[in-house]
């Protein structure tokens, strides 16, 4: 398996770029509990989940918050810190045991300057990474917990039933109380 194989299949690259492209990963495997980083330290790797679910969380009035879970053929990255090299604002973790793929910025950006179609690609990539974390941001602002609840059943059934519900509680923005008191409606 490559790492384009997993990727969003719509944006396909030629097969000669698509073959360079999946070269320039590693594949790593880590243990359930592993801190791939910390708050504080600038993100050195771009995720992209091959088996095992990854999140990103951070801490807010002592309460520990997730921030974004991913699963199979989903990527994780602290895209600010990454690119801008500063700082990252929260944490990275893995939740089970994991395969992924992973690049750093010094190879990414010799793909861009190489060949502009991987370039574009992962333009498109990253532009489909903000609209998800919009659509986020969104969902907590305009949705109750019930909904967004239905949505994550909807959308990545998966997270609910392979992560802990404490951490799905706070990716949802509702005590874990809430969501015990919701999943007992259905």
């Amino acid at each position: 398996m490559r790492v384009t194989d997993i990727i969003d299949p719509e944006h396909i690259l030629s097969p000669a770029m698509s073959i360079l492209f999946s070269e320039a990963f590693v594949e790593e495997k880590y243990k359930k509990g592993t801190l791939l980083l910390e708050v504080g330290k600038v993100c050195q790797k771009v995720y992209i989940v091959k088996e095992g679910l990854l999140r990103s969380f951070y801490y807010k009035e002592g309460k520990e918050v997730t921030h974004w879970f991913a699963v199979e053929l989903e990527p994780l990255c602290a895209l600010d810190s990454f690119f801008k090299r500063r700082p990252c604002d929260y944490s990275m973790d893995v939740l089970e045991n994991s395969v992924v793929y992973t690049i750093t910025l010094d190879r990414l950006n010799a793909l861009f300057d190489a060949h502009h179609e991987i370039e574009r690609f992962a333009r498109l990539f990253i532009t489909e990474m903000m609209i998800q974390v919009s659509e986020k941001v969104k969902d907590l602002q305009f949705r109750t917990g019930l909904e967004r609840y239905h949505l994550l059943l909807e959308k990545r059934p998966n997270i609910i039933q392979r992560a802990p519900l404490g951490k799905v509680a706070s990716y949802l923005g509702i005590t874990q109380q809430s969501l015990s008191r919701i999943r007992a409606q259905r």
